[in-house]
């Protein structure tokens, strides 16, 4: 099992959210408009892992919600 810290040989570095992006949409981008989800998306909050640990990482204990509310607003509204 590969372990956050230890990084394999050759890994290559990805940027991540520290917190899930599926915490924030859960809690307020399923109901904002897109301006909102952006800047929130264009956060300081982020961090480098190798490929193995961001792919380890997931959600952590977030389920990701794919429900939209009644504030939504897309790309285009």
């Amino acid at each position: 099992m590969h372990e956050r810290g230890l990084h394999p040989v050759g890994s290559q570095a990805e940027v991540d959210h520290v917190r899930p992006v599926a915490w924030h949409w859960n809690g307020y981008g399923y109901n904002t408009d897109q301006a909102t989800r952006y800047e929130w998306y264009d956060s300081t909050d982020l961090e480098v892992l190798c490929g193995p640990c961001n792919s380890s990482k997931g959600a952590g204990d977030t389920e990701y919600e794919p429900t939209v509310g009644a504030s939504f607003l897309g790309w285009r509204e």
